[in-house]
């Protein structure tokens, strides 16, 4: 090849006469050995290990910058003739050609597995994230490292692309990009990539290229998720130690000044809030995991960081959840009669808070009495038999229009989502009036600037300005519970209707 021919012409020609060394076992090299005749002896601590001849290629640690002492003694037997290759033509020659570059670093990383990563040399058990985890655990985490090698100026990630691993310098140094400019350094025993390892931000934000020759020990997401499948505590314990990292990058913003923009909780004293924060956990989801799911205790959670997805019988998306947004107060004040029927759903890497239902009402005990006083009050008057609901159902001008028999509409039911406010929060905007229907329960609802007042038991309908259908927002005038049929669920509930019936309901969603 190319490659081979540059660097040949600049191999050196050494003859060297029996009994003399080529190199000796704790001196420093840089030279890799082309033995073109003759026959050479290896030893190593003194004890012959190996006898080589006319072909063999000696001293690719050194050559590779791997490392600098030899790890053994090279003798002549006979008359050799050996081709000597140094690391500068080597390395220059390896930057002009990506391809040999890649093949040599692959050479690099199986030199290197040669020589396992073990406990003592586990780089990862001295990083944050491994600070509290299991022994047991740690061990097998050593039998899953693998090492990679990357030779100076060469890119370990790139920024922009994905990367699902962690990386510890056992040896070398590497620069910390952002948009082509140097932003930091590391050293060896650094290690980065923490993120990408568990799944929670795989996209790069940064590169990382090596500045000197760099060993690096690398552990997989897949080997990773592996492990956790025989210690899911561990699972917990990491994903809780980097929700609390990133939870500090907002540390300028605390759980009490979160959980008091809450439309709910606006109203409540400082010592209820304190009272809450102390009972707030910080959690994180990844894309596709669950945050909030029926079977589990009543959870009020807001969102800190990415987005989430709300979620109906069978997977039916109703709505997305954004930074800031809070899902569940309805919950924890035990007025959700239909969250057995929602999930929430991280759409994106989810950094939230979290509060249950139990350590809410605590939290409550804890507070204020005027504060608690508020909430009781708030509560009292939103509580609604489960016969309102479907009433409500049954007067919809488009339940009627579709002609469902009671118990469809019962199913139908539960294809609903619940919600409360506060007087002046919006219950509807304008953007969504077409893509949901909504009915109050509870409390009084005002349409726009008409003052057009809708009371309990009642359809929110468009209201109409010189004959033309429009859609203002809605807003809580009292505390205000509120059912919502979203048209995704409701074009959801007539594909699980039977055949015949479906398609009847079909011509029928048509025409509205």
């Amino acid at each position: 090849s190319k490659f081979i021919q540059c660097i040949s012409q600049h191999v050196e020609d050494k003859i060297y006469l029996p009994e003399e060394n080529l190199c000796t076992e704790g001196e420093t090299g840089d030279a890799m050995f082309i033995v073109m005749l003759g026959t050479l002896r290896c030893f190593m601590n003194g004890v012959q290990v190996s006898e080589m001849g006319q072909g063999s290629v000696l001293g690719e640690v050194a050559v590779l910058g791997l490392s600098d002492v030899r790890t053994a003694t090279l003798r002549a037997v006979t008359v050799c003739l050996v081709q000597v290759l140094r690391r500068p033509i080597f390395m220059k020659y390896l930057a002009e050609f990506p391809r040999e570059m890649v093949h040599f670093q692959e050479v690099g990383a199986a030199r290197l597995e040669k020589n396992p990563i073990t406990d003592e040399s586990n780089l990862f058990i001295r990083q944050v994230l491994f600070a509290n985890s299991d022994r047991e655990f740690l061990n097998k985490l050593s039998g899953t490292l693998h090492r990679k090698f990357f030779f100076v100026g060469q890119k370990i990630i790139k920024e922009g692309t994905e990367c699902n691993e962690m990386y510890a310098i056992a040896q070398g140094q590497a620069v910390v990009e952002k948009g082509g400019i140097v932003v930091g350094d590391l050293e060896a025993g650094c290690a980065f990539g923490e993120m990408a390892v568990l799944g929670v931000q795989t996209t790069q934000v940064l590169s990382v290229r090596a500045s000197a020759l760099c060993d690096m020990q690398v552990l997989s997401r897949w080997d990773l998720d592996h492990l956790f499948i025989d210690y899911p505590a561990e699972r917990q314990r990491l994903f809780h130690t980097v929700a609390a990292m990133m939870r500090e990058d907002l540390a300028e913003v605390t759980d009490n000044e979160i959980l008091g923009e809450l439309p709910l909780f606006e109203d409540l004293g400082e010592e209820t809030l304190e009272a809450m924060s102390r009972q707030t956990t910080v959690k994180l989801a990844r894309v596709g995991e669950l945050i909030f799911e029926p079977e589990a205790e009543p959870t009020l959670f807001v969102i800190l960081q990415g987005s989430a997805r709300v979620e109906v019988t069978g997977g039916v998306a109703l709505r997305d959840l954004a930074e800031g947004d809070s899902f569940g107060e309805i919950a924890v004040l035990g007025l959700g009669d239909l969250m057995t029927n929602l999930t929430v759903r991280a759409i994106t890497s989810c950094l939230y808070l979290e509060i249950r239902s139990s350590s809410f009402l605590q939290a409550i005990r804890d507070g204020d009495d005027q504060s608690r006083q508020h909430l009781d009050r708030f509560s009292r008057q939103l509580r609604t038999p489960i016969t309102l609901r479907e009433k409500a159902l049954e007067r919809s001008p488009l339940v009627q229009h579709l002609r469902l028999k009671p118990d469809r509409i019962a199913g139908l039911l539960q294809m609903c989502e619940e919600a409360v406010f506060q007087p002046g929060q919006v219950v509807l905007p304008p953007q969504l009036r077409a893509q949901v229907q909504a009915f109050v329960l509870a409390g009084q609802a005002v349409i726009g600037d008409e003052a057009r007042i809708v009371e309990q038991g009642a359809v929110i309908r468009e209201a109409r300005s010189s004959g033309q259908l429009v859609a203002p927002a809605v807003r809580a005038m009292t505390p205000c519970k509120v059912l919502f049929l979203h048209r995704k669920a409701l074009e959801a509930f007539v594909e699980s209707c039977p055949l015949a019936e479906r398609e009847h309901l079909k011509d029928r969603l048509r025409t509205v």
